[in-house]
């Protein structure tokens, strides 16, 4: 077999049709999962991740959530005075936003507004569960280890976490909420 022949077979896996792709790389066989093509999103879940967040656009996407739909104008407006940034950065990271997802925008009296596709606590959830997973290896106990050592914790928030622990707790044990 040649080492640049390609070999293409597609299945299905959940919503979304993949394709695998193999390739014979210096006597090596690898074999990569292609995304062709992805179903519609379901209201209120996580847009798969395609690409990690960066601090602006995590910014936006929360601005976005309090404030409710606006345009372009009026969230670089915030942010240039708030950061500094430009309105064509803002309108920049604004259409990555959409394409990744997360951002969907209708045109009112001709001006486009964008509004997030997913609450913020799905949002923050989500971004939290991606840290864990990729940056935690699935384990909270170092971050558990963090706020233990002084981390910036509440009352508010330690009784929020002392509810949390109560409700895994019972979870665990088969009793429900």
């Amino acid at each position: 077999m040649n080492r640049s022949t390609l070999l293409e077979q597609k299945n299905f896996c959940g919503l979304t049709e993949c394709g695998l792709t193999a390739r014979v790389v210096m006597k090596y066989l690898v074999t990569t999962r292609v995304v062709i093509s992805r179903g519609p999103l379901e209201p209120d879940h996580m847009p798969a991740p395609k690409a990690s967040l960066g601090s602006t656009e995590i910014e936006i996407l929360r601005y976005l959530g309090e404030q409710g739909p606006l345009s372009v104008g009026d969230v670089a407006d915030h942010f240039a005075k708030t950061s500094g940034q430009a309105r064509t950065t803002i309108l920049t990271i604004m259409e990555r936003l959409r394409k990744k997802g997360y951002l969907s925008r209708k045109q009112m009296k001709g001006v486009f507004h964008y509004s997030p596709k997913v609450s913020q606590q799905t949002l923050l959830q989500g971004l939290v569960k991606r840290f864990v997973d990729t940056t935690l290896a699935g384990s909270v106990s170092p971050f558990v280890a963090y706020l233990s050592e002084g981390g910036p914790v509440s009352e508010q928030d330690l009784q929020k976490l002392k509810q949390l622990v109560e409700d895994l707790e019972r979870l665990q044990k088969g009793g429900g909420k």
